[in-house]
């Protein structure tokens, strides 16, 4: 391993191309010292003592890793333009919902689930404009990693992004053994591998990637949008810009002590032309690129502090020194580890071998995609080919597997440097897809490893093809019972958190039925009351029927005593009809009687009498 005592970190802040740089990173790490772990949660469920194990760590766990850790690790990170991974973010939580909403439930999520939804039913734009996104605190997640608000754990809520909480994600940024750009991805590795004073390796894997990218939807937003989203994440912004000047300088200064190791120092005049005294990180010319991995590589040789060896064995389970290769997967077919030589036609291994021995190079050929590159497979060490032999192994009816040895003379073991670089070539490469459909690759040979030792005697060449079939085998059983096992280790792990799931639901099954059975007793008393109320209606009913039927009698009598009156009205009617008819018959005579002379002679008589005075004394 390239860091044997300190433990490495890499802190991966959410959609900055972590997952490619996770696998692009274990290849430089033994398998073994990974701890498959990448959230504080999980962390949290583990043993310190089995935590401290591991010397490569790579999660969404901000600064709280390093509560866990003996000693701070050396730490590295990715940021990304905040306009960029928002996007990204947005589409990736829209695109794959129903598997984050599981997630969220079987976690504290802190309003994720509420969050979710409200990416499932609103734009991007409406997000940003309504500001929902700094309601549940997941604006400038870039700044808030780095300040160690990020993410949120059980006691300690992210609170509201500030000027205070910027400086303290630059003052942490200074203090990481290195950062990266996801827009100069190439430069950034560049950077880190002469920092970190590793091999310099190829970035060629790319994971977990949209159909559209960022740049390509963010291009078709207005203005109005752009600003609204970038307001947003101000702070992001802020040490976007901050990280890209910062950047820039540890760039320039990798680049002026390039441009000191060569034979004779930087000469501005004559050399400005194929050198610049200055180089961008966007300035990819293949010239400056070629001389850089060159004093890259030189780099490495020169600060590795490995003691060289008379035998080697390379295995790509563990730390390799290599390039031109993608990263190490492991076939379950052959149970093994195992690494595809490409996209180029050459690839390299570097092994500190010892000067002045001649060695002898052995391994399996596991995967070849055509037989004329099996056939033209070589070997170079310092341009020089070495000599091999192929040989094909019957491993069972009709199955062989092929068997490459070849011989490396003492005279191409340098003395001034501490890797031999063994140089693999083939005529061409083949494109496969992945099983994922999100990438493809350009192939040619896959091998898990390499045998180096001492040359032996000719004669005894069969007898250590066996014996080196028979420990190979052996190797590969080790191999897959320690797979089984870390498997075995992962299940029970996930026993146990599904075991705590279960005894947490049986404990709110349990108060469930005791709800359940207090309701009961509550049903079953409000039953005896209500029989009780019926016993005492259905009483009440029945004096109510006695009580209606004396009451029917009552109308009965009521009834009869009604006609009684109808009759004695009818009667009075009549009666009145008559008297009616006697009374307009005694008007009508009086009418008569008014209008005769007699009385008329009779009122004249009684006003001659009121004027004379006469009868009122009567």
């Amino acid at each position: 391993m390239l860091l044997p005592t300190k433990p490495f970190y890499f802190l991966h802040i959410p959609k900055t191309a972590g997952t490619s740089l996770r696998k692009w990173l274990l290849n430089f790490f033994p398998d073994s010292v990974f701890l498959e772990c990448y959230d504080v949660k999980a962390l949290t469920q583990l043993p310190p003592e089995q935590i401290a194990q591991y010397r490569f760590f790579a999660g969404h766990f901000g600064l709280e890793l390093y509560k866990f850790l003996p000693e701070k690790p050396d730490t590295i990170t990715w940021l990304r333009d905040p306009i960029a991974r928002e996007i990204s973010q947005y589409n990736y939580l829209r695109r794959e919902q129903e598997m984050l909403r599981d997630l969220f439930l079987s976690y504290s999520d802190f309003g994720a689930i509420k969050y979710l939804d409200l990416v499932c039913e609103f734009s991007l734009f409406d997000l940003c404009k309504t500001e929902t996104i700094k309601t549940f605190r997941l604006d400038n997640i870039q700044v808030r990693y780095l300040a160690g608000d990020a993410p949120p754990t059980k006691g300690r809520p992210s609170s509201e992004c500030n000027d205070e909480m910027l400086e303290i994600a630059k003052k942490n940024l200074l203090g990481l053994l290195h950062f990266g750009l996801c827009e100069w991805m190439e430069p950034s590795i560049a950077l880190l591998c002469y920092r970190a004073k590793w091999l310099p390796q190829k970035f060629n894997i790319h994971l977990n990637q949209s159909e559209k990218s960022s740049d390509d939807i963010a291009a078709t937003l207005s203005s109005e949008e752009l600003a609204i989203i970038r307001e947003v994440n101000r702070y992001d912004y802020e040490l976007y810009e901050f990280a890209k000047a910062e950047f820039r300088f540890r760039y320039q200064e990798m680049w002026q002590t390039c441009l000191k190791t060569k034979t004779s120092y930087f000469d501005p005049v004559s050399d400005a032309a194929t050198y610049p005294s200055f180089l961008e990180p966007t300035q990819q010319s293949e010239l400056p690129k070629e001389f850089l991995n060159s004093f890259l590589e030189s780099n490495f040789q020169h600060n590795s502090r490995v003691e060289r060896s008379e035998q080697i064995f390379i295995r790509f389970s563990d730390s390799t020194f290599s390039s031109g290769w993608y990263p190490r997967e492991y076939s379950r077919n052959l149970n093994t580890w195992l690494c595809w030589a490409g996209p180029e036609t050459s690839s390299h291994i570097y092994a500190a071998l010892k000067s002045g021995l001649d060695y002898q190079i052995s391994f399996w050929l596991l995967r070849c995609q055509a037989l004329d590159i099996q056939e033209s497979l070589s070997i170079e060490i310092e341009g020089v080919p070495i000599q091999l032999d192929q040989i094909s192994v019957k491993t069972g009816e009709n199955q062989f597997k092929t068997f490459i040895t070849g011989s490396i003379p003492s005279k191409l073991i340098r003395d001034d440097v501490t890797y031999t670089k063994l140089t693999f070539r083939v005529n061409r490469v083949v494109q496969i897809n992945l099983s994922n459909g999100n990438d493809s690759r350009y192939v040619s040979f896959a091998i898990d490893g390499l045998y180096i030792e001492p040359k032996m005697v000719t004669g005894v060449i069969e007898a250590v093809i066996r014996l080196r079939e028979n420990f190979q085998e052996m190797q590969q059983q080790v191999w897959y019972l320690n797979y089984k096992i870390n498997e075995a280790n992962e299940a029970l792990q996930q026993a146990q958190v599904e075991g705590q799931q279960l005894q947490q639901d049986m404990e709110r099954e349990r108060d469930y039925v005791q709800r359940m059975q207090a309701d009961l007793e509550e049903k079953q008393n409000q039953s005896q009351q209500l029989q009780s109320e019926l016993a005492q209606a259905r009483t009440e009913l029945g004096q109510s029927h006695s009580e209606l039927s004396q009451v029917r009698e009552e109308l009965k009598e009521i009834d009869s005593r009604r006609k009684q009156l109808d009759q004695e009205l009818k009667q009075t009617q009549i009666q009145l009809q008559q008297t009616q008819i006697q009374l307009q018959q005694a008007q009508a005579r009086i009418a008569a009687m008014e209008t005769s002379k007699f009385w008329h002679l009779r009122k004249t008589w009684f006003r001659l009498k009121q004027t004379l005075g006469v009868g009122q004394g009567e």
